[in-house]
C-alpha cells in the first residue's frame, strides 16, 4: 500500500483530519481558518476525492499508509482527527503508532466493531454495487448523514456532498464496506489511551445516539465531549462555526 497523498497547508502544530465514507477531504472545507495557527493535513483516502484506487486496503493498512505519508513529509507526531470511518482509521493509527499521536479527535465516530446487523447491511450494499454500480450510495447515505433541519433548510449543502460521494470509485466504495466490516473493536485501545481525546457529535446522529455518545466519553478520563444541537452525522459541515470553535478549544491545550 502506497503512502496517502496529503494536502498540507498552514503553520504550527500538525493536525490531521481524516474524512469518512464515501467522502473526501472536502468535508473539512469549513475548517480552513485553522491554518492560521496549525499545520492542517487532510488526505483523500484511496479511490475518493482526487486519490486513485491502487489496490485493496484495510482499516489497519490505511493507518500504516497515513504513518508513512506523515513521516515522508517530516511529521513525527500529530493530533489526529477522524470522521466516521476516518475515526476508525484514527483509532487504528493510535493503536499501531502511539508515539506519533499527541491527541485524538473522534468526529461522529466510535470504537466498536460492526454488529452482525451492520455487517449484513454492508454485504447488501456490496451486492447492489456489483449489480448496479455505486450511484445509489449517495442517496442512501444522505438519509443517514444529516439532521432533519439540515435536510429541510440546507439543500445546497446536502446536494454538494452528494456530488462528493458520487466521485468515489465503485471499487473503493466496496473496499470501504469490506474494511469496515472486518475492523477490530478498539474500545480497549480508547480506554488505555494516555493522550487527550476529543469527542464531537451531532445531537441528531442516527448512527450514534446520545446514550452511546456519553458511554464513549465515559471510557477514558482524558476525554472531552461536545454535542452540537443542530447537527447529525456531519457536525463539521452542519455547524461549521461551532465545530471549528470546539476544535480550537480542544487544540488550545497542546
Amino acid at each position: 500500500m502506497k503512502p496517502l497523498s496529503l494536502l498540507i497547508r498552514g503553520k504550527g502544530i500538525p493536525v490531521v483530519f481524516i474524512h469518512g465514507f464515501p467522502l473526501s477531504s472536502q468535508t473539512w472545507q469549513f475548517q480552513e481558518s485553522l491554518t492560521s495557527q496549525y499545520t492542517l493535513i487532510t488526505p483523500d483516502l484511496p479511490g475518493m476525492g482526487d486519490a486513485p484506487y491502487e489496490g485493496t486496503f484495510t482499516i489497519e493498512s490505511l493507518a500504516g499508509s497515513l504513518a508513512d505519508a506523515l513521516k515522508s513529509n517530516g511529521f513525527e507526531r500529530a493530533i489526529v482527527f477522524g470522521h466516521s470511518m476516518g475515526g476508525y482509521i484514527a483509532l487504528a493509527f493510535a493503536s499501531k503508532y502511539p508515539l506519533m499521536v499527541a491527541g485524538l479527535g473522534l468526529v461522529a465516530s466510535h470504537p466498536y466493531a460492526d454488529s452482525s446487523e451492520a455487517k449484513s447491511g454492508r454485504r447488501q450494499m456490496i451486492e447492489r454495487i456489483q449489480k448496479d454500480k455505486s450511484w445509489f450510495v449517495a442517496d442512501v447515505m444522505t438519509q443517514k448523514l444529516w439532521a432533519p433541519d439540515t435536510l429541510r433548510n440546507n439543500s445546497k449543502l446536502v446536494e454538494s456532498v452528494k456530488v462528493i460521494m458520487r466521485q468515489a470509485k465503485d471499487e473503493a466504495v466496496i473496499n470501504c464496506q469490506e474494511a469496515m466490516a472486518a475492523r477490530s473493536d478498539r474500545s480497549f485501545n480508547l480506554v488505555k489511551l494516555k493522550v487527550p481525546v476529543g469527542l464531537f457529535f451531532g445531537k441528531h446522529d442516527v448512527s450514534i445516539n446520545e446514550q452511546m455518545q456519553k458511554d464513549i466519553a465515559a471510557m477514558n478520563p482524558n476525554t472531552s465531549l461536545t454535542i452540537f444541537d443542530g447537527a447529525g452525522h456531519m457536525p463539521m459541515m452542519e455547524q461549521p462555526e461551532a465545530f471549528t470553535a470546539a476544535v480550537e478549544h480542544f487544540l488550545s491545550q497542546f
